[in-house]
């Protein structure tokens, strides 16, 4: 008489943290709300715009800029975010 597994017993955990299917929404938007603003918009205000949570905002503007579609002048508090 074995006992069963504890890992065949339950089930799969629900995914946590960032959604992949909604990765390019979120980059639209934010993308969007750059292109709104002449003189940048800082990563409070970003968060504001898209509503999202604030490490994917953090995680999808660090990709933007790695495709050369946003660009950061500043850093640290004073850093302000736009529009390749």
């Amino acid at each position: 008489m074995g006992k069963a597994t504890q890992s065949a017993a339950r089930a799969p955990a629900p995914a946590v943290g960032r959604r992949r299917r909604a990765d390019s929404g979120m980059q639209q938007k934010l993308v969007l709300a750059m292109k709104g603003s002449k003189a940048g918009l800082s990563l409070g205000q970003l968060v504001k715009a898209v509503g999202g949570n604030r490490g994917a905002v953090k995680y999808h503007l660090r990709a933007l800029r790695a495709q050369k579609k946003a660009r950061v002048k500043g850093d640290r508090k004073l850093a302000r975010w736009m529009a390749a």
